[in-house]
């Protein structure tokens, strides 16, 4: 029958849903009239009302017996065991009104349950997994992928009914995603889960030069800058003593994750010109710099307060100069670059890179994992060799990444990068 396991009486004894039982009465309203005959006599019997009385408690089987027929009754009937039925001529009855009553009928059923949803990491083939709690009245699961967080670039994922799905993507420069699922049942949908987010593996060849790069730190902004040319970044740094640091303003992927880029000086290079990777940075402002002033350019604290560089030093070789940047000072009276970089900074600790060209492009990768740090490199074309390590990983949790270069007494320190990728490893 359509209305079997959608009305819930129960056991006699248990009271009809008033808001049922309203809907039935409005609905149904020409049902009433039309089902007055059943089989060509009257379908009430002699000396009842003609008007069909509403069931406002839960009757028992005698009541229901005794009770005219009525779409009510027919209602409230539809539990009771189908032997009663049929003694009592409802069966009949059923016949008569079935044809009048309408699909809204069916509205009572239940909204789709709201899923939770869970989000994996990435792992080293940049793929994760993606699961929700399931609904028993689920025909099928609308999943979304965005790349804002607002959901406002979304695309459809088809799941079909599956609760769980596991995702591959390409390490790309728009590397963070935005998950959300819905249940579906039928024509009807359920509310949006929680939204998991995914942070995967980054690339930018450079030839776009909307992808993000900008200064984010430096000493002199009139003399320090960050470019695409030709299908490459450029650091150029005009002046003595100053240095800055590119970022997207984009996240690593979880730790352990490899650095890996392509790195060249400009015209053969001159003295104490420098460029390092840089990794470990903090990132609390909503954008870097938040100012476009003086003070909001050289003494902000919006992004880059503390990070790692692989300070790498042109001296005729080149050498490497590991950082840990802990804090930075602005001193104009100090001498040298205004914008000092204090922590474990060791002249002491100077490594001359092997197996590289000094004046020619070169490939750098570095390892960074929860204990320990390695950076390695090697002439562009060959696999790139460890060259240090370093165990200080206190910062490594902190995923903000970019590049640095940096001039001493010699100007006009250019630099020129390719094929930046950060990637989950293990």
């Amino acid at each position: 029958m359509l209305f079997r396991n959608r009305v819930y009486w129960g056991k006699a004894g248990r009271i009809v849903p008033a808001i049922l039982l309203v809907a039935l009465s409005v609905t149904l309203m020409v049902g009433l009239v039309a089902a007055e005959v059943v089989d060509g006599k009257p379908a009430t019997p002699a000396g009842a009302s003609e008007v069909s009385p509403l069931v406002p408690y839960a009757p028992t089987t005698e009541e229901l017996l005794a009770a005219p027929p009525s779409i009510e009754r027919y209602v409230a009937a539809h539990t009771l065991p189908l032997s009663v039925r049929s003694l009592t001529g409802l069966d009949k009855a059923e016949l008569a009104t079935m044809s009048f009553i309408p699909l809204t009928t069916f509205g009572f059923a239940p909204l789709p349950g709201q899923p939770t949803l869970t989000a994996g990491v990435p792992t080293s083939s940049n793929s994760w997994t993606l699961s929700w709690t399931g609904d028993p009245a689920a025909t099928a699961y609308e999943l979304q992928e965005a790349h804002n967080a607002d959901f406002s670039d979304a695309q459809a994922i088809d799941v079909g009914a599956a609760t769980s799905v596991t995702l591959t993507r390409g390490p790309v420069k728009k590397n963070v995603y935005y998950y959300r699922v819905r249940t579906l049942a039928g024509q009807q949908a359920g509310e949006w889960s929680n939204v998991g987010r995914v942070v995967g593996g980054y690339f930018d060849g450079f030839e776009d030069p909307s992808s993000g790069w900008s200064l984010r730190r430096t000493t002199y902004i009139e003399e320090v800058h960050s470019r695409y040319e030709d299908g490459y970044l450029v650091l150029d740094v005009n002046d003595r003593w100053d240095w800055g640091i590119s970022s997207p303003g984009t996240p690593a992927p979880r730790v352990p994750y490899l650095i890996d880029f392509h790195a060249m000086i400009d015209g053969g290079g001159a003295n104490l010109w420098s460029f390092g990777a840089v990794f470990g940075g903090d990132w609390p402002a909503p954008n870097c710099p938040m100012s476009t002033t003086s003070e909001g350019w050289y003494m902000h604290e919006d992004c880059f307060n503390h990070f790692y560089n692989t300070n790498t030093i042109f001296y005729g070789p080149l050498k490497l100069l590991f950082e840990r940047v802990d804090q930075l000072e602005w001193c104009l009276a100090c001498g040298g670059s205004p914008l000092k970089r204090l922590g474990d900074i060791n002249p002491g600790s100077i490594k001359t890179l092997k197996l590289v060209d000094p004046t020619g492009w070169n490939h750098y990768r570095i390892e960074v994992r929860e204990d320990i740090i390695k950076v390695y490199a090697s002439k562009l074309g060959n696999e790139p060799e460890l060259q240090y390590t370093y165990r200080d990983t206190r910062y490594v949790n902190n995923p903000y990444f970019g590049l640095f270069a940096s001039t001493d007494e010699y100007t006009n320190g250019i630099w020129w990068f390719d094929n930046y990728q950060v990637v989950p490893i293990d």
